[in-house]
Parts: C-alpha cells; structure tokens; sequence
C-alpha cells in the first residue's frame, strides 16, 4: 500500500495539497463515525442470538472488527494528521512499525474473511448436506483463526522491513537500500496478490456459481408453482444476495486503489528522474499524484464504512432483528407450526385467494419449491431430484412443508 508506504510532503504544499488536506479533515470523520457506529449495531444484533451462532454470523462478527481496524489505522491516522499536523506513525518507532502492521494485516484479513465466507455459501449451494456436517461454528472459527494467523505471520515482514528514520531520510521507511528495493519489487506485489489479484478471482467464481444457481433455482420455482409465501423468514437467498453484494462492493471499491499501487510506484521513479531536469515540474506532478492517491483511499472507505447498511438492505432477517433490537418493530408471533421455518404454500385462483390443496408435503430441499397439484410430481420427485413425500392430511387452505436442516442452514443466523 503506497500510502502507508510514502512520506508525504506537506499538506500545504501547492494547491493540490491543500485539496488533499481539506479531503483528510472533511471525509474522514463522517466515514468513521457512520463505520464505527454501523459496526457497533452489528455486533449487537448478531450477538442477539449468542446460544445460536451461525458460521455465517461469526464470519461477519469477524468481517466487522476487521473493518474497525482499518477504519482506526488508516482514516483516523490522515484525520489528525490534517488537523493538527501530528503524524501518529512519527511519533516513535515502535508506533511506526505497529500503524503499518496493523494497516496491512486488517486490509488482507478483511479480504480473506469475505473470501471465506463467499465460498462457503457457494459450497452450500453445491451440496447443502455436507456443508450442515462441516460449516460449524468450531469450524468456522477454526478457519477465521487460521486466516488471522497466515496473513498476520505473512505481514510480519512489514515491522521488520521499517524503521522510523528509514534510508534516504525518510520517515517510517525501509531500514536499506537493499529493503527499499524488496518492498518496491517483491513485497509490492505481495500485497497486491493478498489484498486484490487473489480475493477477486475466488470473489468472482464463487459469486458466479451463487448467481447461476439462485437463478436456476428461481427459474425451477416458477415452473412446480404459481404461488409460493413464507410464513416466516422471507426466503433463503437473502444470505446470498448479501454475500454477492458484499462482494461487489468489495471489487468496486478496491479495484482502483489496488490498480493505483502498482502504478504510483513506477510514477514515482519517473518522477524522480525529472526533478533533475525540472524540479518545480516534478514537484507538481508528485502532488498531483498524491491527490489521485488520496481519492482511490478515500473511494476504497466506503468498502469499510457502508457494510452495515449492505446487512439493512439486503437481509430482511438482519433488518427484522435491528428494529426489534431498537424496538421499532413488535417481536413477530411464533407460526402455529412447532417448525420455525413454514412455508405456505398453494395455488392463485382467478380472484387472487387461494385454493384447496390435498396435500401436505415435505420436501428435502435447500429451497422454497412446491408443486401445486401433487399428480405433477414426476416419480415422486422435484426437478431438482429431491425426493417429495405425501405425508400430511387434507388441509382447507395451504399446503404446509417442514424444512429439514438441509435448508436451515442457508439461514445465517
């Protein structure tokens, strides 16, 4: 990261510095006031439900102080800088060394978790029963913990590479010259492989598999039933569609700055050879530099500080829990089903009510599919190949199926 990595001039330095020291004291509290907040209620209504944790509870439990971290390391650092013009990371060396371990550690620690946690949704859609006996909460756990301890012992490198009087008389710099040379040519492109190049291509498989199943099974919905309604939580692709839209947030935001770390390094060394020739030339376009600089950072925020309204928007379950949490919305009364997860089921007549069914029907499932008349059952299966029993009575008004585990564990909490 190139921020973490350059001494920045002055703020006051030309007229582009002084757009990047109004950014800094502008941008950075909102984003860390709306982030620190969002975060605190997201803890607090995972935590809601504790006895009953799921994995993905717990990786988002992990996701969001992750993201605190950055918000803490990185806006809150250029905040007071620009304000009062104290630089925490100059303050001494051990603060030099620990500001930029924990602003890389936290960055591909929050990449990876969401890695994790998009792949373990995609491995829920291929196979559901596997993913029951394997996604535990230990496991998950395990598996956070094994995230945190690859990519911090990885990031080690970072505090032993620095110092804070560094070579060249810079500030927080690496030690040599022979490091200078290993963070621009070797660690550079770590970095870029840990926060970036590797997190998309698994963003991008798993969310393409997720997207083409939730669709295929959407499309296979629309052909077993004309009218489908939850008696409880509102589907089970809303884990989903959370999972793909943390993940496009993420690409969004993280491309341009990632993309801007390879090239700011090799703009710096062109810009070195012209301060020779024309150092009034070169400063200027150093400044204008760090100005692009600071607005892919700044984009890149948004990724840490816009979560929890991803969670509001996307997940009626998480939003349902925020407002009984807050008391905006009376606890829902318990279906008359002993099974917390009822789907109501039948089919539309001409005037909008629905019609008698003769049977009830239990399905082993991941998904809300139905069949309106049993008779279409083709050999006693959906089209999905689950098998489909008749196992209830006459009922006046629905049709009632209980899910199995197989299809609770898309509920993440």
């Amino acid at each position: 990261m190139v921020l973490a990595k350059a001494h920045a001039p002055n703020f006051s330095e030309g007229h582009y510095g002084e757009i990047r020291r109004n950014l800094w004291k502008v941008v950075p509290p909102i984003f860390i006031f709306l982030g620190i907040a969002g975060n605190a209620l997201t803890v607090l209504v995972l935590l809601r439900r504790f006895r009953k944790l799921s994995s993905m509870s717990i990786y988002l439990l992990a996701l969001t102080l992750s993201n605190t971290v950055i918000l803490l390391s990185g806006p809150l650092r250029n905040w007071i800088h620009s304000v009062w013009e104290t630089d925490i990371r100059y303050l001494s060396d051990i603060g030099c060394k620990v500001q930029l371990y924990l602003t890389y550690a936290s960055i591909h620690i929050s990449a990876w978790l969401l890695v994790a946690v998009t792949w373990e949704r995609t491995l829920v859609m291929l196979s559901p029963m596997k993913a029951l006996a394997t996604f535990t909460a230990r496991n998950t756990a395990v598996v956070i913990l094994g995230i945190c301890i690859v990519i911090s012992a990885i990031d080690l490198i970072v505090p032993a590479m620095v110092t804070l009087h560094g070579v060249n008389n810079l500030l927080c710099a690496p030690k040599t010259k022979e490091w200078l040379h290993f963070r621009d040519s070797i660690y550079e492109w770590i970095d870029f492989f840990l926060m970036f190049a590797a997190p998309i291509v698994f963003l991008f498989v798993g969310n393409a598999i997720i997207i083409f199943k939730l669709q295929l099974q959407r499309k296979k919905i629309k052909k077993m039933c004309t009218f489908v309604e939850k008696n409880t939580s509102s589907g089970q692709g809303h884990a989903y569609v959370l999972v793909v839209a943390l993940s496009y947030m993420y690409v969004v935001t993280i491309t341009p700055v990632s993309v801007y770390h390879v090239y700011f390094v090799h703009r710096l060394k062109q810009i070195r050879r012209k301060f020779r020739q024309d150092p009034r030339g070169a400063l200027e376009e150093f400044e204008f530099a760090l100005l692009l600089q600071t607005i892919f950072y700044i984009w890149s925020y948004l990724n840490v500080t816009f979560n929890f309204a991803l969670y509001v928007i996307s997940c009626s379950r998480f939003r349902n829990d925020l407002l009984e949490m807050l008391q905006w919305k009376k606890t829902s009364k318990a279906p008359e089903s002993h099974d917390p997860d009822v789907a109501t089921v039948g089919k539309s007549s001409d005037n909008g009510s629905v019609m008698q069914s003769n049977y009830s029907l239990e399905v082993s499932n991941s998904a809300a599919y139905c069949i309106a008349d049993p008779g279409n059952a083709p050999n006693g299966r959906d089209v999905t190949g689950y098998e489909i029993k008749k196992i209830g009575r006459r009922n006046s008004d629905r049709i009632e199926w209980n899910e199995t585990p197989e299809s609770q564990i898309h509920n993440y909490i």
